[in-house]
């Protein structure tokens, strides 16, 4: 039999091999991630141990934001646009993340979501209470223009819990340049599915990479009702040549931001300019928020959404108990069918959404009307049928005439609690009866 001597020479020899191992992995990590910077207000203040803005409650209003900026070599307007950004964040406590080297060889189109689901991810294995409620995503070729704006103006208020994505819509349809994304599993579950959408659904085309790989999940039943759409130039204005679209609004003083998207080699042109105003002349585009009129057009947004979606519930709901009356129900069917549109195509449309969504109210309201109504003439017609009943026998009517009186009273016959309309109907007088006038 050996007997194993413990020695402790060869044990700190292992020891230190594990340490130096351990090293070099930290090391690599370090290298690897140099490229996902990360500007908080921590890295000045305070430790990363310490997050002053840790509140009790998730969903809170705390924000990160995030971009990417893969250019091979360094672009100092890209950088300067990034900037801006930077300085929002930190005077609004939020950090803000940059992606600055490709997370996939050859192939950088999915960057973004990837990098958002990392971000995401990242969030979600924190205890509760200490994650940031959402993650807003802007484009490196944004500029913010009023730093006084924080992102929290635009967040649904705390009735809307099931709202998970933010965004806007241009001429072309949803813009992936500036959103709102609640971390929440909802997102974790929508960047999964967009990621997976070349590989799982091929014959999809998908034109503009992540813009529309998104649009295509985020349009799904199962993700759908949790998106909304609000007005562009509120924080996605575009910054135009004169012969690509004609009529937009212009930017002015106090709105938050600028986007140079769809201008390909000529947005350095263009940024420089506006990044030299930004700079130099802040005092020119800097407005308290006090004093725009984001507060009050954002509450108006949220009140008429509001009140769209409860009129819809309203609508399905009486649409689903009153199946039966296809001709009532037709101009309620048709009226909350352009209101669904109007808010999934439309809802920066304030003034569109309010008519709309009176107009289904009323339409509505008249179709109750005719549904009592007619209720209320069935309920006659039975009180009706009894009398004649009770007529037919005193008057010792004969049995053929009492057979008609309780078949009609069998046929039109409401109960008191009956709320669908079309259940009830007359009924065919059994084969080989006679008639009333025979």
């Amino acid at each position: 039999m050996h007997m194993q001597i413990y020695n402790p020479r060869s044990s700190r020899a292992i020891l230190g091999s594990v340490g130096v191992f351990v090293l070099i992995v930290f090391f690599f990590l370090v290298h690897h991630f140099q490229g996902l910077s990360v500007y908080t207000r921590s890295d000045f203040d305070s430790s990363d141990t310490h997050d002053e803005l840790v509140g009790p409650n998730e969903g809170g209003p705390r924000v990160r934001q995030a971009t990417t900026n893969l250019h091979d070599e360094y672009d100092p307007v890209f950088e300067r646009a990034i900037k801006s950004h930077i300085k929002h964040g930190e005077a609004w406590g939020s950090p803000t993340h940059v992606l600055r080297h490709s997370m996939f060889d050859g192939n950088s189109q999915y960057n973004k979501l990837s990098y958002l689901q990392m971000l995401l991810l990242n969030e979600m294995a924190k205890p509760y209470g200490q994650r940031a409620g959402w993650i807003v995503w802007f484009d490196a070729d944004t500029i913010i223009l009023n730093p006084k704006v924080p992102w929290t103006t635009f967040f649904p208020p705390t009735e809307f819990p099931n709202i998970h994505l933010i965004a806007s819509k241009n001429w072309d349809g949803f813009n992936s340049g500036v959103f709102f994304l609640r971390v929440h599993e909802w997102s974790v579950k929508m960047l999964a599915d967009a990621q997976a959408l070349p590989s799982l659904r091929p014959e999809i085309p998908i034109k503009w990479a992540d813009q529309s790989a998104m649009l295509e999940s985020f349009s799904r039943p199962q993700f759908r009702d949790a998106v909304v759409f609000q007005p562009m130039h509120w924080y996605n204005e575009f910054q135009l040549q004169e012969n690509m679209v004609k009529d937009r609004p212009k930017v002015h003083p106090g709105d938050m931001l600028i986007h140079f998207a769809g201008l390909m080699k000529d947005k350095r042109k263009f940024m420089g300019p506006w990044l030299d105003k930004v700079e130099n002349m802040a005092d020119q585009w800097t407005v308290p928020l006090v004093n725009t009129t984001y507060l009050r057009d954002v509450k108006a947004y949220w009140d008429i959404y509001g009140q769209a979606k409860n009129i819809l519930d309203s609508a399905n709901h009486t649409i689903s108990s009153m199946s039966g009356d296809a001709e009532l129900m037709r101009p309620v069917v048709k009226a909350s069918g352009n209101l669904q549109n109007m808010v999934w195509n439309s809802a920066g449309d304030i003034e569109g959404m309010r008519s709309h969504t009176e107009f289904l109210a009323d339409t509505l309201q008249q179709a109750k009307s005719k549904y009592a109504a007619a209720k209320d003439q069935l309920r006659a017609e039975t009180a009706q049928a009894g009398s004649s009943k009770a007529g037919t026998l005193d008057s010792g009517g004969s049995k053929t005439e009492m057979a008609i009186v309780e078949h009609y009273e069998a046929g039109v016959a409401v109960s008191a609690d009956e709320d669908a309309v079309g259940s009830h109907q007359v009924l065919p007088l059994p084969a080989g009866e006679p008639t009333a006038a025979t």
